[in-house]
């Protein structure tokens, strides 16, 4: 199935080595920019968060004005609260997505804290607000147009979601349900070995992978091929022809996608 091409889209693929440090929000944090801003027009960013030092001063009750915003914990752990008085700490290999006006506080981070942050769009702005006694992002149909829920993919979660693709295992991180299927983020793994692929579409918009273990080759049909390691990223078009070619054992990634006509429907 072919979808229209996105004259604003475009491959990125991004080792770890050839990143570039970019300015953020937190003096705490160092920034690492992947380059998917550009490759998108800007609908779509992913960034890597590295903590400068373990940090307990909390950020202060706040939104971010934007569609919706992804975190997936890569080293150490973060704390977070939704409603004061509750928190939740996201250790390595969890998420959680945060649809936009999302009131919420980030309390602590671990020493060695690196965390992956997408977002949709790719400016943001960071607005102060007041703790709220109830979250709406937590609560029946969520917010915003289209409305989304906040969700955390714990580890329980994921396993409960799981699910086989071929020479995969896929662990949901319950994004697709949060966002009425606006978006949706799962973990691929390799328990073994995985033979090449045919030759496909995405059936998405576009499609965005993190390495986080071991290592997955891509073939493309109009550009060089692409070694997936960990830390590296790669963006896809949706109409860019592909196919697997090889896996390490143990070979696991972020995969996120953004559906087709997605960026438009989400007015992006």
């Amino acid at each position: 199935m072919a979808f229209s091409a996105d004259p604003r889209l475009r491959l990125c693929a991004t080792h770890k080595e050839s990143v570039i440090s970019a300015q953020g929000r937190r003096d705490f944090l160092n920034y690492y920019d992947y380059g998917v801003t550009d490759a998108t027009g800007g609908w779509m960013r992913l960034q890597v968060n590295e903590v400068k030092r373990g940090s307990t001063a909390s950020t202060g009750w706040h939104i971010h004005e934007c569609v919706g915003q992804l975190l997936l914990t890569v080293e150490g752990w973060s704390e977070i609260s939704f409603e004061p008085g509750k928190s939740y700490r996201r250790p390595v290999g969890e998420g959680m997505f945060l649809p936009g006006n999302t009131p919420h506080n980030e309390l602590a981070l671990s020493d060695g804290f690196v965390g992956i942050e997408i977002t949709l769009p790719a400016a943001i702005r960071t607005v102060p607000c007041e703790a709220p006694s109830v979250n709406p992002a937590l609560l029946g149909s969520g917010i915003g147009d289209p409305p989304m829920r906040a969700t955390t993919g714990t580890k329980e979660e994921q396993e409960r979601r799981h699910y086989r693709d071929g020479d995969f295992d896929i662990y949901d991180l319950g994004v697709a349900e949060a966002t009425n299927n606006w978006m949706s983020a799962v973990v691929r793994t390799v328990a073994s070995s995985v033979e090449s692929s045919d030759w496909f579409h995405g059936q998405n918009e576009g499609q965005v992978w993190y390495g986080l273990n071991g290592s997955m080759t891509f073939d493309f049909k109009d550009a060089e091929s692409f070694e997936l390691r960990p830390g590296d990223c790669l963006f896809v078009p949706g109409t860019l022809e592909r196919r697997f070619v090889s896996a390490t054992r143990g070979f696991r990634a972020l995969e996120v996608s953004v559906p087709a006509d997605g960026s438009e429907k989400l007015g992006l």
